[in-house]
């Protein structure tokens, strides 16, 4: 009786401490499983993010913008890391038009100058220095303020050059104040890229964006 008890004590030790070897392997099973599929998200997040900014960087380069930095800079149609774009584009394939537009432009500071756009210029040691400029969206993205009745355009594309500037953060935030200052006269809709909507993600970039220039500088 006491042999047939104690292998029965035995065989339940034994059987208890084989389920916990099976649930401490399926525990860490579970957690290496969980540790893929967050590396999995991660990655997948990552490339989400990296194809975005590839998408509107590659989308802004085919602006008017482009060709007129090409001029100011040689850089033959290419919108460079020194950059920052942001669009204010109309409504419903709508367009900005004659004095309204101008007005609007006025009333941000922005003067008419070089290239035949508007520039907010600011005063400096070394005289004036253009902060960030604003163009047409729509071809050749200059503006002919000698027919300014007829004047139109689908939407306007402010852009400054990190590189350029003093306190370039500080200038970003007043160019996209100014921008939602025209998105809100013209009832325009403000875009990372014309067919890019603008987001807390295109914000954050271009932070990081400023944060990795300013290292090059």
């Amino acid at each position: 009786m006491d042999v047939n008890f104690k292998l029965i004590i035995i065989l339940i030790a034994a059987f208890l401490l084989l389920a916990l070897l099976v649930d401490a392997w399926f525990r860490e099973r579970r957690l290496q499983l969980d540790a893929y599929k967050a590396q999995k998200k991660d990655n997948f997040e990552d490339i989400s993010v990296k194809t975005d900014e590839s998408r509107f960087e590659n989308e802004i380069s085919r602006t008017p913008v482009s060709n007129i930095v090409a001029k100011q800079h040689s850089q033959q149609g290419h919108m460079n890391d020194d950059f920052i774009v942001i669009n204010v584009i109309a409504k419903k394939g709508g367009h900005f038009a004659s004095y309204d537009l101008l007005q609007a432009i006025s009333a941000t500071g922005m003067q008419y100058g070089a290239m035949n756009i508007f520039h907010f210029v600011e005063d400096s040691p070394r005289g004036k220095l253009t902060l960030f400029s604003l163009a047409s969206a729509t071809e050749p993205g200059e503006f002919d303020l000698n027919n300014v009745g007829n004047l139109s355009c689908a939407g306007l594309t402010l852009f400054m050059n990190i590189a350029r500037v003093p306190d370039p953060g500080d200038v970003f935030v007043l160019m996209l104040e100014s921008a939602e200052q025209l998105a809100e006269d013209l009832d325009g809709e403000l875009r990372a890229a014309p067919n890019i909507p603008w987001s807390d993600d295109v914000f954050h970039h271009y932070e990081n964006k400023i944060v990795n220039q300013l290292k090059l500088i």
